[in-house]
């Protein structure tokens, strides 16, 4: 049993990531071999008020599709139970032999994003999720990071963001429609920027709060008032990024 100060300060999260390790276990049993947690609660830019619970399974082999399917019903029953933390999950299930360095071509695996479960390859943010983990992820159970990922060097971290931004995130230039997807989403999108650009110049990676702090130092006053928005913003307040956004673009 994970007690209530580990493996993370916010007992509350700990609770969920202790069910999620029990039922993760019962379903896949032999086909565990660990459990981590990466994103802010690892980078440290952890706020209870916005952020999720990123979580890593590692396993033995490729999981079978009956087992898929089991973990595709836990986190549906866990997600309707309306438990804050439960409805915040983001994570997969990736087998050992795929995690030593990102591939284009690597498996297909099971991922949920809070409500959704889906079985789909990763994208190169899973280059950068490599490196958080490599360097400041939380080992729940299982072997060390270490010993199962290759250190990320600077070069592959910068072109990993560049091939973000020039796939993923190019759209936003024409159309700024997504940034209404969700009540948090203006915020992610305007601290998952400056975190882009932090990267490309230093060739490391901070928490979104760092690199938000970062860019107000070396912006204008309607990006800094934009940014500083961001920062603050938390589940529950209106969005007046979204007027900032409109003069900007």
């Amino acid at each position: 049993m994970l007690n209530s100060k580990w493996p993370t300060p916010y007992p509350d999260v700990n609770e969920t990531v202790e069910t999620l390790l029990r039922k993760v276990h019962s379903i896949i049993q032999n086909s565990f071999t660990g459990m981590y947690l990466y994103g802010s609660l690892a980078t440290g830019g952890f706020n209870p008020k916005r952020s999720d619970i990123d979580f890593l399974v590692v396993t033995s082999d490729t999981l079978t599709e009956n087992l898929i399917e089991e973990l595709r019903t836990m986190h549906q029953e866990l997600y309707q139970t309306g438990e804050p933390w439960a409805t915040r999950l983001e994570g997969s299930y990736i087998p050992k032999n795929a995690m030593r360095r990102y591939s284009p071509t690597g498996p297909i695996v099971p991922m949920v994003n809070k409500h959704t479960f889906l079985v789909a390859s990763h994208d190169p943010d899973w280059i950068l999720n490599r490196h958080i983990l490599y360097t400041f992820g939380v080992e729940i159970t299982g072997p060390t990071l270490k010993s199962m990922i290759d250190p990320v060097t600077p070069e592959s971290l910068r072109e990993a963001v560049l091939t973000l931004l020039r796939y993923n995130w190019k759209s936003f230039i024409q159309d700024a429609s997504p940034m209404r997807e969700g009540p948090g989403y203006p915020s992610y999108v305007a601290l998952t920027m400056c975190r882009a650009l932090h990267t490309i110049e230093t060739g490391t990676i901070v928490s979104k709060t760092e690199a938000g702090e970062w860019m107000i130092q070396r912006t204008n006053d309607t990006w800094m008032d934009f940014i500083r928005e961001a920062l603050d913003w938390q589940d529950g307040d209106p969005l007046p990024v979204l007027e900032n956004i409109e003069k900007i673009y």
